[in-house]
């Protein structure tokens, strides 16, 4: 197979709703066939008492601001917007702040939501926008899990940050959260290279107790490589650079569509809906954990 029938198979492929191949039988054998599903890990064993009961001992920002509001105002330098956020308080709206290079940004919120744009920020968005003002959902996450106890939350008010206090520092190219709960600290940077189209997301964990703690990290992606995740979603296909780690996303309507998320140290596990392992280039992803 050339190069051109390959990307023909690619965007038919990924505009169909059902593939049938002559090499597998009648229609009618094709149609009355199951599925074979993928078989899903085991539950997480739980190995150690939860620690959810621990107290949170976040602390509020300490510092004078300016035009304070109750939930935040600017640093007396004016270079930050500081938001102390008590469990799942919110401001009236979204607080955002945009990330960006000539050719490449995102908007996070206060919540920690937010989408990434390469290129055209209406036209090619890599994950949703919802333009909810209210709800804020999150086309992109990051949980932490204890991997003893199995509990999850994230280090960011949404989507699960329970009661835990959070500080929320929007500055010029750069936001950060900070936050204790789950006896971890947390610290967690995201902000865009100034030159490359590149968005950097900063996790620093540490451990305020006693016992010794296993934690895994998983950053979630909705991908849309496209203006509607609605209309966008049949077209993106996935695989895995066994060199890298990295999980790379395209969508094989529009070819320049391209992106990879990984991580340092490389990630020790991934899950996407089409994701065909030991591909090499061109290459596709949804997520890594």
């Amino acid at each position: 197979m050339n190069r051109r029938e390959f990307v023909v198979s690619l965007a038919a492929l990924a505009a169909s709703r059902a593939m049938l191949r002559g090499q597998d039988g009648s229609i009618a054998e094709q149609l009355e066939r199951t599925p074979v599903l993928a078989t899903l890990p085991p539950d997480l064993p739980v190995t150690a008492a939860t620690t959810t009961a621990t107290a949170d001992t976040s602390s509020a920002a300490d510092q004078r601001l300016l035009f304070a509001n109750g939930l935040g105002g600017f640093t007396l330098d004016g270079r930050e917007y500081v938001l102390t956020l008590h469990g799942t308080e919110r401001p009236p709206a979204p607080w955002s702040n945009v990330l960006a290079n000539r050719e490449f940004g995102c908007l996070i919120t206060e919540a920690g939501a937010g989408y990434t744009w390469a290129g055209n920020a209406q036209m090619n968005r890599l994950t949703p926008w919802s333009n909810d003002p209210v709800a804020d959902p999150a086309g992109e996450a990051l949980y932490l899990r204890d991997e003893e106890t199995g509990e999850f939350w994230s280090p960011t008010p949404s989507p699960c940050g329970g009661e835990a206090t959070t500080v929320v520092r929007h500055g010029q190219g750069y936001t950060r959260f900070t936050r204790t709960s789950h006896g971890v600290d947390q610290d967690l940077l995201v902000f865009v290279s100034a030159t490359d189209p590149v968005k950097l997301i900063r996790l620093r964990v540490n451990n305020t107790g006693a016992r010794p703690r296993r934690l895994s990290a998983t950053f979630y992606v909705e991908w849309v490589l496209g203006a509607l995740r609605e209309q966008a979603a049949l077209n993106v296909l996935c695989t895995l650079d066994s060199e890298s780690g990295a999980l790379f996303a395209r969508t094989a309507w529009a070819s320049a569509s391209t992106t990879s998320p990984t991580a340092d140290p490389a990630p020790r596990a991934r899950s996407s809906p089409r994701c065909r392992r030991g591909a090499r280039r061109p290459r596709r992803g949804t997520g890594s954990r």
